[in-house]
């Protein structure tokens, strides 16, 4: 039995003997005893031998013990119930040209081999929104190959894969390829896919990343499993706020008050910045200094929880001041430094941390007209 010192049954061992015994009516023979391997045999896993004959002098009986002792190395390819046979014939010589032949046959029977796994550590990574990201190595998938050893050579093996305990989110798919291993071989694979589900990752903000485990089993069919975890890293880039356009309207000289950016969003978790400059050509109102910051304030959180700060910028140009207008102050965001140069427009500009703007038009109604000078 191969790994006979491992298995359960204590009378499985890795070596078998017996004794051949025989009789000869002429009592002053002198018998010798030899063997050979059966020509049917597949195998020769073990080393066979015979003990000298045992007999009495002027005795009619006599008797040759065979040894079998297996060699385990050599049989740790048979897996687990699987058995091979080899024969060997032992012969009994009389010395005066009679012989007697008996055949001895050992069944060797395999025991179950552990599976392994030979491959190193596994993992991939994902960015959002690619392939439209910068680098042309971001993906939306990624994959790899499992690789495992099982020396029993005739077991057939099958993958499984479950999610870890530790993974807080489940942004794609996770799948492996049937097992691929060649009859009677020692090694097989299994590759596994990850696909990013993109329109679940949007949130992630640029650089955040989170990480998905998955452990894939391989399995003998006889009770032995290897493992091998796969982690996924998944990298979020930066997402353009968007701004819905906001409509109020007054009369001449009056006030006109109402909400902005309560219903402008950018699906990163992060902070929008909201910039509205109000530009145009209309003389500068009395009492009001030109690119002057006429309101600052901060608005709360709007439904899908993220903060806002909202910056009212009123530029009043006068053409015929236009050219002694001030450059851009250096140190604003490039967002602001943008809106100081816009003359001819009414925007509002929202910019994430990130600097990156959506512009809106705006439009004015009112009763009147500003002054003209």
């Amino acid at each position: 039995m191969e790994d006979a010192a491992t298995t359960l049954a204590p009378s499985d061992s890795l070596t078998a003997a017996g004794t051949i015994s025989f009789t000869d009516a002429d009592l002053s023979d002198t018998h010798t005893a030899s063997f050979v391997a059966a020509a049917s045999n597949t195998t020769a896993l073990g080393t066979f031998s015979l003990d000298p004959v045992s007999e009495a002098v002027n005795a009619a009986n006599g008797s040759v013990q065979w040894h079998y002792a297996l060699n385990n190395a050599a049989a740790q390819y048979l897996a687990e119930g699987q058995s091979v046979a080899e024969s060997f014939v032992v012969t009994v010589n009389d010395g005066h040209g009679s012989t007697a032949t008996q055949t001895v046959t050992v069944t060797i029977t395999g025991t179950n081999d552990a599976a392994s796994i030979t491959s190193g550590n596994q993992s991939g990574a994902v960015v959002e929104d690619a392939p439209a990201t910068p680098s042309p190595s971001d993906s939306l998938s990624a994959s790899g190959t499992i690789s495992f050893n099982d020396v029993d050579l005739s077991d057939g093996h099958t993958a499984s894969f479950a999610a870890a305990a530790s993974n807080t989110t489940t942004l794609g798919t996770f799948s492996l390829d049937p097992v691929s291993e060649a009859a009677n071989a020692a090694n097989g694979s299994v590759q596994w896919h990850y696909a990013l589900n993109n329109a679940a990752a949007q949130y992630l903000d640029e650089g955040q990343s989170v990480a998905e485990t998955f452990l894939v089993t391989v399995n003998d069919g006889h009770g032995s499993i290897a493992t091998q975890s796969v982690t996924i890293t998944l990298t979020g880039t930066n997402d353009a706020p968007v701004a819905v356009a906001d409509t109020n309207s007054g009369s001449e000289d009056t006030t006109i008050t109402g909400t902005v950016a309560t219903n402008d969003s950018d699906v990163d978790d992060g902070d929008i910045d909201v910039l509205l400059e109000q530009v145009g050509r209309e003389a500068v109102p009395q009492g009001v200094q030109r690119d002057a910051l006429v309101d600052l304030r901060h608005l709360g959180g709007a439904v899908d929880g993220s903060r806002r700060r909202v910056e009212f910028i009123s530029s009043f140009i006068d053409p015929k001041m236009r050219d002694q207008r001030k450059p851009p102050d250096p140190s604003a965001s490039p967002c602001r430094r943008q809106a100081q140069v816009e003359e001819t427009r009414r925007v509002l500009r929202v910019c994430d941390a990130a600097d990156r703007a959506i512009d809106n038009q705006l439009s004015r109604s009112s009763g009147g007209a500003l002054p003209r000078k």
